[in-house]
């Protein structure tokens, strides 16, 4: 558990969240070029709304990795092994669902050119290819 809340606060500061800001960046020019040349056209309140959707999952990412790696620092103080070994099944393991369920998210509004893990239908096409 230890290793993978690392390997997971790496990832997702590291990949995930560069990834998702830089395709929130390309929502935010398009709905500022939409807003500039078709005001009042419908397709600027929708990208609006995907733009909104994006930044959202981007901060619950981010504040899942912030709680994390709380639970983490709090369980590594520990001493005693069984005293430690609770505090990583009962208060580091399960702040990994919010971080999943943000990331999960974004996997599936991310261009897929950005996205810099395989995308989890691939590995399900690559799974079923062998």
């Amino acid at each position: 558990i230890d290793i993978e809340a690392k390997i997971m606060i790496e990832t997702v500061n590291s990949q995930i969240v560069p990834a998702a800001v830089a395709y929130q960046n390309e929502l935010i020019a398009s709905v500022r070029g939409l807003q500039e040349l078709l005001p009042k056209d419908p397709s600027v309140k929708v990208q609006a709304e995907l733009l909104r959707e994006v930044s959202s999952h981007i901060a619950s990412a981010r504040k899942g990795v912030e709680a994390l790696s709380q639970a983490l620092a709090a369980a590594e103080k520990l001493g005693a092994v069984k005293e430690k070994a609770l505090a990583f099944c009962h208060a580091v393991k399960p702040k990994f669902e919010a971080i999943r369920e943000a990331v999960d998210a974004l996997e599936g509004l991310v261009d897929a050119k950005r996205w810099p893990l395989p995308k989890y239908r691939e590995m399900l096409f690559l799974i079923d290819a062998q």
